[in-house]
């Protein structure tokens, strides 16, 4: 029987643990899978905020997909969760607290980016800006490049500022300053030049989740793969990993020498689906290379605000808007970009619930918490002044939320130097920034791997 270990339920362990459990197998073959935490989901996850005597489910940052990533939406399918009925579906556009500025129609790509710009509330200027993008995109970017090095002849302008800058630490968490064009564009091109898109969807459209986290996989693929008979070992840390002893190949197995202990106990492939800085501990003794090109990455952080109100929210153009950034930089930049209407029910009363999310919020870590949530808050509410009062509220930060995506960011190899070893994570991805369809396509990859 071969034994196969992820370690990791992390969504790159949870996508390698699916889709093995759910591909025929060529012989007898047992999955476990490892992880320090009680609960799945890894650095994409539900938590809980005890507010005014409620524990109220909320997660560590706000999470959108696009149409474009059919490795999510496939991988939640297996799990069992409709993407109909756990998405708001909005169309290519900038949604504001005053009202969408584009939208695109519901046509191929790219006709529906060239109606939305013709169609928008844009001045020219931003208009002939959105075109020039457009035109960049149709041609290769050179190696090296920051963001806005690339796209320096539209930095200052409004489209900029509002728009493209946004965009770009939205999608990578890297400041434009620091972001690495290549990958930028690779994304953009993705979004919005294909059509090749999940059933149902165009490649461009924003999937904004209408339940959490949790809810809308890892809960859900640790349902189905106890279901398959995958042995799932939560509250389990890893902290060693060694090749087996020398022994003498038993026929048609793998020889013990390629095996490898995790915990002592041998398996014949090992996935190591962790954090990047998590597994630089367990792989160096292994892969010295490996260990230290991990240890080489350099991590942005998001900090997520949450506020509950006294009173409903307000109707909104949409349940995902772009907040006015105006004209600062670094420290002095707004302290958030994208509001999110998070209000749900709870024990049968409905919660108030916004989430103001800052992406790359270097600026969060250097005050004190108060401090950052009087800030965000102020923003929040020069952009929307009707909200209700705010009667609680709570801040999250993840330090290292993300790779930062920097022109010199190299991909991690998934293949190590041991043979029975591999790697799974958004890290090991060369075009994708670090989201979570680089991490479930990386899984897949391992599966394919470890069934082979």
């Amino acid at each position: 029987m071969r034994r196969i270990a992820i370690i990791g339920a992390g969504w790159a362990g949870l996508a390698c643990a699916l889709h093995l459990a759910q591909r025929p197998a060529r012989e007898p073959r047992r999955i476990t899978v490892f992880d320090a935490a009680p609960e799945p989901g890894g650095r994409a996850r539900t938590v809980h905020w005890d507010s005014l005597g409620q524990r109220i489910p909320i997660d560590n940052g706000q999470h959108i997909l696009i149409g474009a990533y059919t490795g999510c939406l496939d991988l939640m399918q297996r799990a069992g969760v409709d993407p109909a009925s756990a998405f708001h579906r909005l169309p290519f556009g900038l949604p504001t607290p005053e009202g969408w500025l584009m939208r695109a129609p519901d046509w191929p790509a790219p006709l529906h980016v060239a109606a939305a710009l013709a169609s928008s509330r844009l001045n020219a200027s931003a208009k002939w800006g959105m075109t020039r993008l457009g035109t960049k995109l149709l041609r290769p970017v050179p190696p090296g490049l920051t963001v806005e090095e690339w796209l320096e002849p539209l930095t200052g302008s409004w489209v900029w500022q509002e728009l493209l800058a946004p965009l770009c630490v939205a999608a990578l968490n890297t400041p434009p300053e620091d972001a690495c064009a290549r990958r930028f564009a690779h994304v953009l091109r993705r979004a919005l030049f294909s059509n090749s898109a999940a059933p149902g969807y165009r490649a461009s459209d924003f999937l904004v989740p209408k339940a959490s986290l949790s809810e809308l996989l890892p809960e859900a693929a640790l349902r189905s793969l106890g279901g398959a008979g995958v042995e799932l070992r939560m509250r389990t840390p890893v902290r060693t990993l060694a090749p087996a002893a020398l022994a003498p190949a038993v026929p048609g197995t793998a020889a013990a020498s390629q095996k490898l202990l995790v915990e002592g106990e041998p398996f014949d492939r090992v996935v190591l689906a962790t954090s990047p800085f998590s597994a630089a501990r367990l792989i160096a003794p292994l892969d010295a290379q490996a260990g230290a090109a991990l240890e080489a990455l350099r991590y942005e952080p998001i900090a997520t605000v949450f506020l509950r109100l006294a009173r409903p929210v307000p109707a909104l153009p949409a349940p995902m808007l772009a907040l006015p950034q105006g004209e600062g930089t670094g420290d002095a930049a707004a302290p958030g970009h994208w509001l999110f209407d998070r209000t749900h029910n709870l024990d049968g009363a409905q919660i108030p619930l916004l989430a103001v999310v800052t992406s790359a919020a270097r600026a969060a870590l250097t005050v004190d918490r108060d401090a950052w949530m009087d800030r965000v808050e102020a923003h929040l509410r020069n952009a929307l002044p009707g909200l209700a009062a705010t009667i609680d509220r709570t801040l999250i930060i993840e330090k290292r939320a993300t790779f930062a995506c920097t022109p010199a960011m190299q991909a991690v190899p998934a293949r190590t130097a041991h043979p029975a070893l591999r790697l799974a994570g958004d890290f090991t991805e060369r075009d994708l920034p670090a989201t979570l369809e680089a991490a479930v396509l990386s899984g897949r990859a391992a599966a394919d791997w470890a069934a082979a």
